[in-house]
């Protein structure tokens, strides 16, 4: 995409309700995208969610495409130092690059280990993905559609609840196919 500022619609924010029942933290977002989202903090440009702590239950991200590799690297770090639990991530499926491998082959069994008994929570977390049918129109700042997406879109869960997971497969399989990556 030329801009990065596009919006996730409405119909797809439902499923992560459906999923999480709430959104404590978007950390790539803005006061217009919060209007749909309505997480409960939200991290803008200026805050940069890169650079911030994501202390939250569950996080949903539609983090800007032009910086893929920092915004999935960021992810992975926050899940491994525990900052938050959950995770509904929106992102481009072009399979050829270095985020998606980046993504798809973290070494979750090789986190750091907590004295807290958190670690085998994370040994025992959950990646599953959903590769959206047909493209994203995405939402413009003006509240136009988007009508000629660049990219497919997939949507990633990873979470250490089963449930969830469970629930991300079921809900986001009505908008695409789902794989569950086994580790």
């Amino acid at each position: 995409m030329a801009n990065d500022e596009y919006y996730t619609p409405k119909k797809y924010i439902d499923l992560v309700y459906k999923i999480f029942g709430s959104i404590g933290l978007d950390p790539a977002s803005c006061a217009i995208a919060n209007r749909t989202v309505q997480a409960d903090r939200y991290f803008d440009l200026q805050q940069n969610g890169l650079k911030q702590d994501w202390l939250a239950g569950n996080v949903f991200l539609n983090f800007p495409y032009s910086n893929s590799d920092a915004w999935i690297n960021k992810t992975l770090y926050e899940y491994q130092v525990k900052h938050y639990d959950n995770i509904i991530m929106l992102c481009n499926s072009i399979t050829d690059t270095q985020a998606f491998h980046k993504l798809i082959n973290q070494d979750i069994d090789r986190l750091p280990l907590f004295d807290d008994g958190y670690q085998q929570c994370r040994l025992d977390s959950y990646l599953s993905i959903c590769f959206v049918k047909g493209r994203i129109n995405f939402i413009a700042p003006d509240g136009s559609e988007q009508t000629n997406p660049f990219y497919p879109s997939m949507f990633t869960c990873l979470t250490c609840n089963y449930d969830i997971n469970q629930k991300f497969i079921k809900y986001f399989s009505t908008i695409g196919s789902v794989v569950k990556l086994v580790k």
